[in-house]
């Protein structure tokens, strides 16, 4: 049963987790250019220490939280790197942190805050217990700068310095607790195989961090499956379908997938920047930015489903919910998003002519320097 202190905990816990959802709303492009400029420099740092042998390939390129830092208010991530054995790599090295305090303002705000409200309840609530509570809640806001990651490193991933780094035949980012719960936001692996990949799908459901980058999956039907986060940026899907599947956070940057069925997928974060979609269907999907329940967080896509500068020419986007949204630069003529939730969607200097936006919800959408919208 709930004390008055686990409600009031779970009050301000929720209230400042939502405060901290909003400035990251608010400074995302900021934070986001930040991490990129730090991870060029980190991936020249990692190139030239492997030029001058002072570490070998890598398997694995962590962010970690170490508890004791938190503890101490000392806000920040170590930089590791593994080879295969991962934590139990022995020439496991830090090469860097990253300062997080931008981040944590109102997870200390939370924390000063309990401490003093802790003296209504008259001793019954000790500074330990309200630590062991504080520390519970970590991960919550930790997981914004999973996101930051994620989407920071989009754009590095096909350049110099991060493809200069020597790999292995597997290759991950992880950013989470030290040797605990740990996510990653990137997976790389050289041995990759299309047909093979594919036969192994009728016998399998969770596919969650796999990498299927560059791969030729035409007219592939891969439906109802769990795909989150993996990676099929550069691939070509053409003619093939996906409807039903779970594509949470997955990577479709500069594929090829005309023609291809997403009808009743789940598309929260997923990012299909630079694609080409003509004709692609997209009936029905649910890929809305922010919290669901703003009382009691449910649900937080902390990004928005991008279709930056996507080829979405004759797109059926009909009773799809992509509120928030990032449509900037796309080709959308003809697309249909009759029926369509689209609050707070981005469509600057998208291109709309003959688009179809018949009774579609656009609360807040931003069109500045659109072109040609027509209903």
């Amino acid at each position: 049963m709930k004390t008055g202190f686990d409600n009031l905990f779970e009050g301000l816990r929720n209230e400042n987790l939502y405060r901290t959802y909003a400035l990251f709303t608010e400074k995302k492009t900021e934070w986001f250019k930040a991490f990129t400029e730090h991870f060029k420099a980190l991936c020249t740092d990692i190139v030239n220490m492997q030029n001058s042998s002072a570490i070998q390939s890598v398997s694995y390129l962590d962010y970690t939280m170490l508890y004791t830092n938190f503890i101490n208010q000392r806000y920040t991530a170590e930089i590791w790197l593994y080879g295969d054995d991962w934590y139990c790599d022995k020439k496991q090295q830090i090469v860097g942190e990253y300062d997080l305090s931008f981040l944590f303002i109102y997870f200390d705000e939370l924390w000063k805050k309990l401490l003093f409200l802790r003296k209504r309840f008259v001793g019954s609530v000790s500074a330990m217990e309200i630590k062991s509570l504080v520390l519970q809640s970590l991960p919550d806001f930790y997981s914004f700068f999973i996101s930051i990651v994620r989407f920071a490193i989009r754009d590095s991933l096909d350049k110099k310095p991060f493809i200069d780094i020597i790999k292995n035949d597997d290759f991950r980012i992880c950013v989470g607790d030290y040797m605990a719960n740990t996510e990653m936001v990137f997976v790389e692996s050289k041995k990759k195989d299309a047909e093979a990949k594919a036969i192994s799908f009728e016998k399998q459901h969770d596919f969650t961090f796999k990498d299927y980058s560059c791969l030729d999956f035409s007219g592939h039907s891969l439906t109802f499956l769990e795909f989150s986060y993996s990676h099929f940026n550069c691939s070509c899907f053409s003619n093939g379908t996906l409807e039903g599947s779970d594509l949470t956070g997955t990577n479709f940057r500069k594929a090829q997938m005309e023609n291809c069925c997403f009808d009743d997928c789940s598309i929260y974060e997923a990012d299909y920047s630079y694609a080409m979609l003509k004709k692609a269907s997209f009936i029905n999907v649910l890929g809305s930015a922010g919290f669901l329940n703003k009382k009691e967080l449910q649900h937080v896509a902390f990004l928005p489903t991008s279709f930056r500068y996507a080829e979405l020419t004759n797109s059926d986007f009909r009773c799809s919910d992509l509120t928030g949204a990032d449509f900037t630069g796309a080709i959308l003529c003809g697309a249909d998003f009759t029926d369509a939730v689209l609050d707070g969607a981005d469509f600057t200097d998208a291109v709309l002519d003959g688009a179809d936006f018949t009774d579609a919800v656009l609360d807040g959408a931003i069109f500045n320097d659109g072109i040609n919208r027509k209903n």
